[in-house]
């Protein structure tokens, strides 16, 4: 007759093993939740900056290509979320007038349909807003204003055949400096009421070479810089 050993006993966990992992865990979650957060606001960041630099690069090389104006509109329309949204448009301007529509061809003929060159909505998170100003306020988050001394020429950014800029003619709306001037100005944005985590401003200095420029705003004696950048 064969004898059967008993069966091993399995040992569960104590209550106090259990309570020093859920702890354990609990303090992890308090470090790296606002480490995660901070990372995908810069991912966030780096991508519409990249974004923005990009379709001013490409409509400043389609202005020289074509041998025509070509025009940055910023504009904002409603997100999947029903937030604002940035979204820039860039078109060529044949006229020149800044304002996409028709034009009549050199050699003559109808009209044709100036050519819309490319659109971007950009992050719904992200949002115009100059730092120490208000959300979504286009009045001073997008200063590229006045053109042909006309105050309805807003929000516009516009590249001539020779790759150079056409300044904006708002007071406003001058050449850079390192709090104001020219340039695009947007910020994330998180909570409710939204608050600014990091502040960002395109622009261009040269009116002859006119390269875009990105920089964030650092603090109240730097402001808005190429370097010195922390996140939030």
């Amino acid at each position: 007759m064969n004898a059967h050993r008993p069966a091993a006993r399995v040992r569960g966990f104590s209550l106090i093993e259990v309570l020093v992992v859920v702890a354990i865990l609990g303090i992890l979650g308090l470090v790296v939740m606002p480490l995660a957060g901070k990372f995908f606001r810069r991912s966030r960041a780096v991508s519409v900056t990249s974004s923005i630099n990009r379709q001013l690069s490409t409509a400043r090389l389609e202005a020289v290509r074509r041998g025509v104006q070509v025009v940055v509109e910023i504009s904002t329309i409603a997100g999947p979320d029903g937030a604002n949204q940035i979204h820039l448009k860039t078109f060529s301007d044949n006229n020149p007038d800044f304002v996409l529509g028709t034009y009549t061809p050199a050699g003559g003929g109808p009209a044709k349909n100036e050519a819309v060159l490319g659109e971007i909505n950009l992050d719904p998170k992200i949002h115009i807003w100059k730092y120490g100003g208000t959300i979504d306020d286009m009045s001073t988050g997008v200063l590229w204003n006045t053109y042909n001394g006309s105050g309805s020429l807003q929000n516009r950014i516009v590249f001539l055949p020779t790759g150079a800029l056409t300044p904006p003619q708002a007071g406003n709306s001058g050449p850079p400096s390192s709090s104001s001037g020219r340039g695009i100005y947007f910020a994330d944005a998180s909570g409710s009421p939204a608050v600014g985590k990091n502040y960002f401003r395109v622009t261009i200095y040269s009116d002859i070479v006119a390269r875009p420029r990105i920089e964030k705003y650092v603090n109240s004696s730097v402001q808005y810089a190429t370097t010195g950048w922390t996140w939030l």
